[in-house]
């Protein structure tokens, strides 16, 4: 745990010259788990300030009962976005920036983040069905809104999170292998 914690801390140490730091024996898990660590930690803090807005000045209401299942959900999403960023970073460290833009946005979309799954053209909803977004906003709005959320769906966000994370895994291998030879 402490290397996790420590890694977690210099996680881009490269980015500032600290190779030294990059020579710690972690494994590629521990090292890909520190990053997500601090991933969701900054993603708590970017959406904190939306749930506040939302719960005290819009018409939100979500039993008390559901947060946890909510959080869950939520933070289930996150770790397989995380791990596809972390993915883009390490297999295309020249265009990650641009790559995800053109990934993300699209994904949104036909995912059901902006939209609602039901107003999408039929097209867009069957190209939703390959994406991790779309298990994502199914569980979430299951978990928000009372509907129990699907054992499918859930099953889906954690076969995107399996296979998002040996991705990540790979690339994240390959990468320095080929950065520290």
């Amino acid at each position: 745990m402490r290397r996790l914690l420590a890694f977690g801390a210099i996680h881009d140490a490269a980015a500032y010259g600290l190779v030294s730091f990059l020579l710690l024996s972690v494994s590629s898990r521990v090292a890909l788990a520190a990053k997500v660590v601090v991933g969701l930690g900054f993603a708590v803090v970017g959406a904190l300030p939306a749930v506040v807005v939302a719960v005290f000045a819009t018409v939100v209401s979500v039993p008390p009962a559901r947060w946890p299942l909510l959080a869950a959900a939520v933070l289930g999403g996150a770790v397989a976005m995380a791990l596809l960023g972390l993915t883009l970073d390490n297999a295309l460290p020249q265009a990650e920036v641009a790559v995800a833009n053109v990934l993300f946005l699209p994904m949104g979309f036909v995912g059901g983040i902006f939209i609602p799954l039901e107003s999408l053209p039929g097209w867009a909803q069957t190209a939703g069905l390959a994406t991790p977004m779309r298990p994502w906003v199914e569980v979430s709005l299951g978990a928000a809104y009372g509907a129990s959320p699907s054992a499918a769906g859930w099953a889906a966000l954690a076969g995107w999170i399996v296979v998002l994370g040996s991705l990540a895994t790979w690339a994240y291998r390959r990468d320095q292998t080929q950065r520290f030879r």
